[in-house]
This record gives C-alpha cells, structure tokens and sequence, in this order.
C-alpha cells in the first residue's frame, strides 16, 4: 500500500484516465485522492456543478431505497395476508 501512495505522490499529473481506472479499481482510496486532486483545480462553477450532481444523486439513491423499502413492506404484508387464507 505504501508503494501505491508512493506511486500517487510522485505520478499524480502524469497519470493517463486508463492509469486511473486501474489504480481506483485496485486501491479505490487512492482513486478518491486522485478525484480530490482533479476537484482542487475546479472554477467556482465546476465546483457548484459538482456539489450539485453529487446532491442530486444522493437524492436519487435515498429515492430508491425508499422506494425498495415500501415495496418490500408491501411484499410482506401480502404474505400475511396470503399465509392467513
């Protein structure tokens, strides 16, 4: 693990995207602190669109999993009822 934080320190801006995918696959704490790195040289902007997207799918994955929740409440209500007959 060591020698991949090495590897990151010293080859961060030379990094290809295929590199990365690699690294984030391996080491999925190494390809957040690459993201992080990519975030510092945002514009304001890019920083609002990013906190933006990331709130919006957040949003979305609550949506879901309510959505799996009552669905699965739901689920098990009609097997009461259905094992009562």
């Amino acid at each position: 693990m060591i020698d991949k934080w090495a590897y990151f320190l010293k080859y961060a801006s030379d990094t290809t995207p295929e590199e990365l995918t690699n690294i984030s696959r391996e080491c999925p704490v190494i390809g957040y602190a690459y993201d992080v790195l990519n975030r510092c040289n945002y514009s304001k902007e890019e920083i609002l669109e990013y906190y933006r997207y990331n709130t919006r799918a957040d949003e979305i994955a609550t949506s879901l999993s309510d959505a799996r929740e009552a669905g699965l409440k739901k689920d098990r209500k009609r097997r009461v009822i259905f094992q009562a007959r």
